[in-house]
């Protein structure tokens, strides 16, 4: 028999679990052992929830990880479902926002820099999207905060949080690049 029919290795994963984690593990491995009729180890049982939630798509990462193995056809794709007006999926977007982010950073060798222009579109697109957000977005508000380089004093302070002056912040932005104002 040749190397070729024999069948792969699988890989060996070795993690540390929480306490909590753990007792959550053992509970899913006495449901599926009752549902069986068969023990089932607890390797086994987290091989079938990290196989399930792959194919069930119950995290967006894993899709997202899935989008980033090629760039290309999945920018393809995107463009494809916005000039259709579909909806695009969590992936979607959090891949896309990279490209975005990776795009308004500062460009290397002999591509020239965006224009003031796409940093506008680029803001009220933000804008637009963080509206539709629901709850409070604190986090994201600070996530952004640091790429536009918001100073943190005008902003927030750790104990009290105002969903507006991120918005005001990003307003003087775009009136700044509209005037032609270096920031």
């Amino acid at each position: 028999m040749s190397i070729t029919h024999y069948k792969s290795q699988q890989q060996t994963l070795s993690i540390r679990v929480s306490d909590s984690l753990r007792e959550f593990l053992e509970l899913a491995r006495e449901f599926i052992t009752d549902g069986r009729g068969e023990v089932v180890s607890i390797s086994d049982v987290t091989k079938l929830l990290l196989e399930s939630a792959r194919q069930d798509r119950l995290d967006f990462r894993l899709e997202a990880a899935e989008v980033r193995q090629s760039p290309t056809s999945s920018l393809l794709h995107i463009r494809r479902k916005w000039e259709q007006k579909q909806a695009l999926s969590r992936a979607e977007w959090v891949f896309l926002a990279r490209y975005v982010q990776v795009a308004c950073e500062e460009p290397s060798g002999n591509t020239r820099p965006p224009s003031p222009d796409s940093f506008i579109a680029v803001l009220e697109a933000l804008l637009v999207v963080r509206s539709l957000r629901t709850g409070r977005g604190g986090g994201l508000d600070r996530f952004n905060r640091g790429n536009l380089d918001v100073p943190v004093a005008t902003v927030f302070s750790e104990r009290q949080f105002d969903p507006e002056l991120l918005p005001h912040a990003i307003d003087d932005l775009i009136q700044d690049l509209r005037q032609g104002r270096p920031r």
